[in-house]
């Protein structure tokens, strides 16, 4: 009988991803103040923004909820790594629960806990430990 392992490789690609987003983000994070109006400048190319008439005055106003600005975009970026991260953790596991291959869930864990060590160390050695400490719980009721 084959085994299925979706839930543990479902795992790994949610981790690799929230990893590549963690360090997108922490990399844009670390060009504040350089390259402050990115997303301006792409929204300008894009022809998404409207140019002043000649003789206009620029108005600021204060940015709405849902405004695009560059710190909105970076933070946006790594909350959806985050999810994704807990996500990764999460189905690890779900499939240690369903008897899965052991290789893809561990393998989702760890990348999960790494993408939030990006966000907070802390909170990335506190994943790693639980999800461990869950895994071989799982493993010693099963063969109890």
């Amino acid at each position: 009988m084959r085994q299925r392992n979706h839930f543990g490789r479902v795992a790994i690609v949610l981790g690799v991803v929230a990893m590549f987003l963690a360090v997108v983000a922490k990399h844009a994070e670390s060009f504040r103040g350089t390259a402050s109006a990115e997303v301006l400048r792409w929204a300008n190319r894009m022809g998404l923004v409207k140019d002043l008439l000649p003789g206009s005055v620029a108005e600021l106003k204060r940015p709405g909820l849902l405004s695009l600005t560059d710190e909105t975009a970076v933070v946006v970026l790594l909350w959806i790594g985050v999810y994704l991260s807990v996500s990764a953790i999460a189905l690890a596991l779900w499939a240690e629960r369903r008897g899965e291959n052991s290789l893809y869930l561990g393998t989702g864990l760890i990348c999960g806990a790494c993408a939030l060590m990006f966000v907070s160390h802390m909170a990335g050695f506190i994943a790693l430990g639980l999800g461990g400490l869950a895994v071989l719980t799982l493993r010693r009721a099963k063969h109890a």
